[in-house]
């Protein structure tokens, strides 16, 4: 076979997708359809509003149309909204599962079509596929770009979610895109630097109305691309850099004004969402209650996969019980049901309101932050070992990127990641599933120290080359 050829084809972006889709194929294609649970019911809810009353609201189901409402942000139930429209059996599945919530499988025939499952692996395939074309664009070579691919496969979490009704799939679908795209925006040799900045912001919009909390790593980026690209080395656009973030600015509104515009009139609030932030705060706040013994266990319980064992092993299980995601008394699930009588014990009967609710925060503060970093830790196991030993090996894979002129371009890439994993950890319950890009991250890590590793070995070998 031609060596050039075999070259060619080692590098194409082609045979990366088609790779992409035989791992999805592979890791989810065979298992059978589950039924929904936790979260998903309350996507369900407002696709099934959307679909049958045509209001978009989370208040629970019924004949009776509701009143619209902005709680969640549109694309994932809006997303399933269109697949039930399309998919009568997944419209009947889910609507016959949201009737018998407590023991569907005797009632109710859990089959999705395979117009549904290819949709949602579609999805998934993208969102794979993605993890090369952000390589590529971050500077690694193919051999680099198909280890970037093939740690992101191994978590495992796109097949995962391509079998649930949540967010994560068009997160994990778009995430990819917006890195690369940050990482070419911000690059000193790039061309066509406005398209890119537009293409930026489409994605950081597209982002935030995925999950709510993304607005705040689009204000992030928006304000701050001029610094992110003359730390990388590049020139400025327009005064000051001014031009990047009048563009990148254009792109994002071109996204998200609608869906404010609609907010606005239905509701009469310009905001993506309303009275989610407040909801979410006081789940986090919740957790400030874990006694400072909680607060050490934690550091070994919250430890990826066996760190639960473990911190049972060394403390009991009465110890750590709270801190467990799955324990009804839990800080976690304590953050569900009572969340109105914790708020009626802060603000009274005064509107729920960050407003209200910030000066509560303040009088607790340094608990407040102690519990952040903590929570934090829990929140950065989005694939369990991939991102343990991603943190393992980071001394020495910034070493490399060091060397190879990489490293200033690594931070420009994992910066709004990991901000939006301390953002997380401090507003919300920051469980790893939100902090799901962190994939990406451990993947480029990994990526680097591995590519180095086979060069030594390679450059060591007369006569071999990789």
């Amino acid at each position: 076979m031609n060596r050039t050829f075999v070259v060619r084809a080692f590098g194409s972006v082609w045979l990366a997708l088609l790779v992409a889709a035989l791992i999805i194929l592979a890791q989810s294609g065979l298992k059978l359809p589950r039924t929904i649970y936790a979260d998903e019911v309350e996507y369900l809810t407002v696709s099934r509003n959307v679909l049958e009353h045509g209001v978009f609201s989370d208040v629970p189901f019924s004949d009776k149309a509701p009143a619209p409402n902005g709680f969640f942000a549109p694309v994932a139930p809006l997303l399933y909204a269109g697949l039930m429209k399309i998919d009568p059996e997944l419209h009947e599945t889910i609507a016959c599962q949201m009737a018998h919530r407590a023991d569907p499988r005797p009632h109710c025939r859990i089959h999705y079509s395979l117009l549904t499952r290819g949709v949602m692996a579609a999805l998934a395939v993208l969102g794979l596929w993605g993890s090369w074309v952000l390589a590529r664009s971050f500077g690694l070579g193919p051999v680099g770009s198909w280890i970037v691919l093939a740690v992101v496969a191994a978590s495992g979490s796109h097949a995962y979610f391509a079998r649930h009704f949540l967010t994560e799939l068009p997160l994990l679908a778009v995430f990819p895109f917006f890195l690369a795209l940050l990482a070419r925006a911000t690059d000193p040799a790039t061309r066509q630097l406005r398209a890119l900045c537009i293409a930026l912001g489409l994605a950081m919009g597209a982002l935030a109305l995925i999950r709510p909390s993304y607005v705040y790593q689009a204000y992030f980026i928006i304000l701050t691309l001029p610094l992110l690209r003359h730390f990388r080395g590049a020139a400025p656009i327009g005064g000051l850099g001014l031009g990047a973030v009048l563009w990148t600015a254009i792109g994002y509104a071109i996204t998200v004004l609608p869906w404010m515009l609609r907010n606005a009139v239905q509701l009469g609030e310009f905001a993506l969402t309303t009275g989610y932030d407040t909801n979410i705060l006081a789940q986090r706040m919740m957790y400030n209650a874990m006694s400072w013994r909680e607060w050490w266990m934690a550091w070994i319980y919250w430890l990826p996969d066996f760190g639960d064992t473990l911190g049972v092993a060394l403390f009991g299980l009465e110890a750590v019980r709270k801190l467990s995601l799955l324990e009804p008394t839990g800080y976690h699930y304590a953050g569900n049901p009572p969340i109105a009588e914790f708020l009626r014990a802060r603000i009274g009967d005064a509107p729920a309101t960050l407003g209200n609710l910030l000066p509560h925060l303040l009088a607790e503060w340094p608990k407040h932050v102690a519990v952040t970093l903590v929570m934090a830790w829990q929140g950065l196991w989005a694939g369990k070992y991939i991102t343990f030993v991603a943190l393992l090996l980071s001394p020495l894979a910034l070493r490399v990127m060091a060397l190879r002129g990489q490293l200033r371009g690594f931070l420009v890439v994992a910066l709004p990641v990991l901000l939006m994993v301390g953002f997380n950890a401090f507003v919300s319950v920051s469980i790893p599933r939100y902090n799901l890009p962190l994939l990406w991250i451990s993947a480029l890590v990994g990526a680097v120290v591995i590519e180095a590793a086979l060069r030594y070995v390679t450059e060591r070998q007369p006569g071999k080359q990789l």
